[in-house]
């Protein structure tokens, strides 16, 4: 009963881990702030939090390095040519499809307020800049809400022609839980870890060819 016991509470805290929640939460404006959020507990990155003057630590006293051995024959590294990084491209990309497909819903991005308004010297360029954004906005918008978790988004586009440029403020905010996280990774990392696979297999029979021809050579020379 003990091992039963010891087996449960792992798988407790292994759930417990898979649905701590970790993000970023991004507000700029007048000023930019930037936090990590860990669960319940934030991190501020910009600004940097103050530090306290630390003590200054007693200098140790300097000792001779030892001699450094001689260096050992340099083994021979594989290297990429051509066709391996086409195939990487490929696999990169295979990579992304299935990392935005098995993100899903898991993404949450709560907040979501962005206010951006369109200013400057020539009317007509502000007026473009303002279709254009409307334009973007309506095409990205519902990608992204069968993409990601959007509870409550607030974005709006406006236009000032008095205004000198424009302007914009936002908060927004992007979560997942660690759990999401691991799947996701495992879903993009397949064909990445066959395409290495694949490519050390390749070299080390290209090697093990060379030092066949090498030692045939050697023999005939003898």
């Amino acid at each position: 009963m003990t091992a039963l016991y010891i087996v449960v509470g792992l798988l407790a805290v292994l759930f417990g881990f898979s649905r701590l929640r970790l993000g970023v939460r991004v507000q700029f404006g007048e000023s930019l702030a930037v936090a990590v959020k860990i669960g319940p507990k934030s991190i501020a990155i910009i600004p940097k939090p103050e530090r306290k003057p630390q003590k200054p630590k007693a200098e140790k006293p300097k000792q001779d390095k030892p001699a450094s051995a001689k260096p050992g024959k340099k083994t021979s590294r594989a290297k990429m040519e051509f066709w391996d990084i086409w195939e990487l491209v490929k696999a990169v990309w295979l990579s992304v499809q299935r990392a935005l497909r098995a993100t899903g819903k898991r993404i949450r991005i709560d907040p979501l307020h962005l206010t951006v308004i369109f200013g400057g010297d020539d009317p007509c360029v502000v007026a473009e800049m303002y279709g254009a954004a409307c334009s973007g906005m309506w095409s990205v918008m519902p990608r992204l809400e069968q993409l990601a978790q959007l509870p409550n988004p607030e974005i709006h586009l406006g236009v000032d022609f008095t205004a000198d440029g424009t302007r914009s403020e936002g908060d927004v905010g992007i979560f997942f839980r660690v759990g999401d996280f691991f799947a996701i990774g495992a879903s993009a990392a397949g064909p990445l870890i066959r395409w290495f696979i694949r490519f050390q297999g390749q070299k080390k029979n290209a090697s093990g060819e060379i030092t066949e021809e090498t030692s045939a050579a050697e023999s005939k020379t003898a």
